[in-house]
């Protein structure tokens, strides 16, 4: 099971990286075979090194988590997360039964 949601946003960089723009550092960002396995405290910990020369500042859940999950490719996230990927069906059918 995914530890956070912000596990999905390493999937996918560019994304994260349209959203901090200059200063983000992608770099920081470690390449993890199994997302979904990676303890919170890494996420939280990679998230805060990554962004924390950007104009926006480090990574906020509050501030930043909404935008940044909005911004996200769908489809690389459901590639590597198989919970990415119950979500993301479980949506469209709901969408489709309202």
């Amino acid at each position: 099971m995914v530890q956070t949601m912000e596990s999905w946003f390493l999937d996918d960089r560019k994304a994260i990286a349209d959203y901090y723009g200059p200063g983000f550092r992608s770099n920081a960002i470690p390449p993890w075979p199994e997302i979904e396995l990676v303890p919170k405290s890494d996420v939280y910990d990679t998230l805060r090194r990554s962004t924390q020369d950007t104009r926006k500042g480090r990574y906020h859940k509050g501030r930043h988590s909404f935008e940044i999950l909005r911004r996200l490719d769908p489809e690389k996230v459901v590639n590597s997360s198989a919970h990415a990927e119950m979500f993301v069906n479980s949506l469209k059918e709901f969408s489709s039964s309202a």
